[in-house]
């Protein structure tokens, strides 16, 4: 197919927050080109490929793949489901701690698992996930998507729960209800992981993904995530639209504050590759609408020019916080984990109860030889396809990892890997002799690869509603993905790519534009 001149929308990203949203637009006829700078769709939420071993670049929690979940509708509205497999994850969450192992399947079981640990905080325990089932039951994702101010305001006097949580951190919220420091660890444990800030500045609001886990099990896409976002980009297809790879997106064309094109050129990181896209020369393609799923500063800073920005909102994007970054350590191994009774879960550990204290001075605890907390997601040992016949794929977190502008060099990263290495081998014996493939992916890596960080904004208690709306100074330019008010993850950032295409079709005219999708 032969690239067009105009279109009516562009998106800058081929994450989950611009996939969504170009599927979306697509389907309601608009035309669409998505141009993304690597050889392949995905993002962080890509795969990749090792001596027959598929890795999961970055994204390792998938709430919204259960049956009415937000991500499966839109997949079967798209008509790309069919092609998807589903692996139902039941034990969502296991926690490696230095007394006990703490697996989760559900609210129920997990309660009195928790109450027979820890029998003096019992009647505490009941009145915490009390809370959470209320909340994400009174929530779901009505909530995320944004309802009108009169709804809101209707949610905040009925929702004693949300009005609870709306200012509180999630250490004062626990602080109020638990005494005991190993049982707040366990519910602190998480927090790093899905807003990328610690406990006594991420919002207590950050407690309703235990409902979403617990409640609604997550599942895991057949194949790799790989699977998944390709079916977002042939919904993209199959509705006209087009996704040009291996393509940069180097400046967004403004005139008179209005964006009307993008500059796109060949992608240094594919012709570092060898994988040359369709350019050839630099084009600017117009566009009535743009929307970047890129970082917001490059997107900003680089792309729009700060010439072209109100002085108060540069200055306001340079006043906010980063998420701390992810380091990812890929392992194959020539054993069959499942079968050596290893449980599919998503693991997380911790040798140590102040989990505040661990992620302070991240640097030197490196240097020095100790080993942050880190989570083992271990989903794809339901998978038999994406490793060889008798052998598994582990792959590894480290969050918070330094940033990409740090000594990253071949000594440093060998030594985390073997640190994360050891502390998982309390869960998988002996995994250091099983290793047959390891790759490594620094916070250098994903920018590389993303031009982007893991999670976006770091989400901080108090400041739920001051991250970047959809809509941008510059007219006709929109934002969405983790940059957003959002946040990162799977979930929200599909949400975000819904949530601007709404915009961008009431702008057209289109009304109930998500009524399909149920929002």
């Amino acid at each position: 197919m032969k690239m067009a001149d105009k279109y009516d929308v562009i998106i800058i990203g081929a994450g989950m927050g611009g996939l969504s949203c170009g599927a979306w637009l697509a389907k309601k006829r608009l035309k669409v080109l998505v141009v993304e700078q690597n050889s392949k769709v995905g993002g962080a939420v890509s795969s990749f490929k090792r001596d027959g071993f598929t890795f999961d670049a970055g994204a390792s929690v998938f709430p919204g793949l259960e049956e009415g979940g937000i991500i499966r509708t839109l997949l079967r509205n798209l008509d790309v489901e069919k092609d998807l497999g589903f692996i139902r994850q039941d034990q969502p969450l296991t926690y490696v701690l230095p007394d006990f192992i703490v697996p989760m399947q559900n609210l129920p079981g997990t309660q009195e698992q928790l109450s027979s640990l820890f029998p003096h905080e019992a009647e505490n325990i009941s009145t915490v996930f009390s809370d959470i089932d209320k909340l994400w039951k009174q929530l779901g994702y009505s909530f995320f998507f944004g309802l009108g101010p009169l709804d809101m305001a209707k949610i905040l006097v009925t929702s004693r729960i949300l009005t609870k949580l709306m200012r509180k951190s999630v250490t004062q919220y626990l602080d109020e209800h638990f005494t005991d420091p190993k049982l707040k660890a366990i519910f602190t444990m998480p927090v790093e992981n899905l807003v990328g800030v610690r406990a006594s500045r991420a919002p207590a609001l950050t407690m309703v993904m235990y409902g979403m886990f617990l409640t609604d099990k997550p599942y895991y896409p057949g194949g790799g995530t790989q699977t998944m976002v390709d079916a977002l980009a042939q919904g993209i297809r199959d509705n006209g639209g087009e996704v040009l790879l291996s393509s940069l997106a180097e400046k967004i064309l403004i005139e008179k504050n209005k964006a009307f094109g993008v500059r796109v050129v060949s992608s240094p990181l594919a012709q570092s590759k060898g994988e040359g896209g369709k350019l050839t020369q630099p084009k600017e393609i117009l566009g009535r609408y743009i929307v970047s799923n890129s970082d917001a500063c490059k997107t900003f800073f680089n792309l729009v020019g700060e010439e072209n920005l109100p002085k108060r909102f540069a200055e306001k994007l340079r006043g906010y916080e980063r998420a701390h970054d992810i380091l990812v350590v890929y392992l194959g191994v020539d054993t069959d984990l499942k079968k050596e009774g290893i449980t599919p879960s998503f693991y997380m550990f911790s040798s140590s109860y102040d989990i505040e204290d661990m992620y302070v001075d991240i640097e030197q605890r490196i240097l020095a030889g100790k080993c942050p907390p880190l989570s083992t997601p271990l989903y794809q040992l339901h998978d038999p396809t994406v490793a060889p016949e008798g052998m598994s794929c582990v792959s590894m977190h480290f969050v918070p990892a330094p940033p990409p502008q740090w000594r990253w060099d071949a000594e440093v990263k060998e030594k985390i890997a073997d640190m994360m290495i050891r502390s998982a081998e309390n869960v998988i014996p002996d995994l250091s002799k099983h290793i047959v493939v390891k790759e490594i992916g620094t916070p250098q890596t994903i920018e590389k690869y993303t031009l982007s960080t893991y999670l976006g904004w770091a989400l901080r208690s108090g400041e739920l509603s001051k991250k970047l709306d959809y809509q941008t100074p510059v007219k006709n330019l929109f934002l969405t993905g983790q940059w957003t008010k959002d946040g990162g993850n799977v979930l929200f950032t599909t949400i975000s790519g819904l949530k601007t295409a709404r915009l961008i079709l009431a702008k057209e005219g289109v009304k109930g534009a998500l009524a399909e999708l149920g929002y």
